[in-house]
C-alpha cells in the first residue's frame, strides 16, 4: 500500500479535482491539435468556427479534419453524421500565423444544411496526418510592449 500511495500521491486526492468553471475553455486534445467544445455555428448553418490549440512544435498552414453532428439524449450519443468534405482545407480566420502554443479560429465549410435540433452538438475529428506545417516558420511575432 504504501508503494502504491508513493507512485499516485496526487491521483488518490479527490479534493484536487476541480470541475471546470463556467464559461471557461474545455480543449479535447486530438494529438497535435486541441479543440475548444465551445464552437460557433453559422446563421446559415453553412459553415463552423472552432478555437483550435496548436500542440506540435511548428506552425500549422493547413489543417483537414471530420466535423460530426450528433444528439445528445438520455441514452448517450446518437445520430453521429458527418458534415464536412474532409479532404477540403479548413479556413484560418482568427489567430494567424497558427503558431506552437497558440490558439487560433478555423471555419470548416457544412456540405448540408440540416434544420436546426434542440439536442444536437457538433465534435471535431483531427487525424495526426491531417495537419500540415508551414515549410518555412514566420518571423517571430514583435515585442507586445512597444
Amino acid at each position: 500500500m504504501i508503494i502504491l500511495t508513493a507512485l499516485f500521491p496526487l491521483t488518490s486526492l479527490p479534493a484536487l479535482a476541480q470541475p471546470p468553471k463556467p464559461g471557461a475553455e474545455e480543449f479535447v486534445p486530438q494529438g497535435l491539435v486541441a479543440y475548444d467544445t465551445n464552437y460557433l455555428l453559422g446563421e446559415g448553418r453553412d459553415f463552423i468556427v472552432f478555437k483550435i490549440r496548436n500542440d506540435g512544435t511548428r506552425t500549422i498552414s493547413h489543417l483537414f479534419g471530420w466535423v460530426y453532428r450528433y444528439n445528445e439524449s438520455p441514452q448517450g450519443a446518437t445520430d453521429f453524421l458527418l458534415m464536412n468534405n474532409p479532404h477540403q482545407s479548413a479556413f484560418l480566420i482568427k489567430g494567424g500565423p497558427h503558431r506552437s502554443g497558440k490558439v487560433a479560429q478555423w471555419r470548416f465549410s457544412l456540405n448540408s444544411i440540416i434544420p436546426p435540433n434542440a439536442n444536437e452538438r457538433f465534435i471535431l475529428r483531427v487525424s495526426p496526418k491531417s495537419v500540415f506545417f508551414a515549410h518555412h516558420e514566420p518571423a517571430p511575432a514583435p515585442p507586445e510592449d512597444r
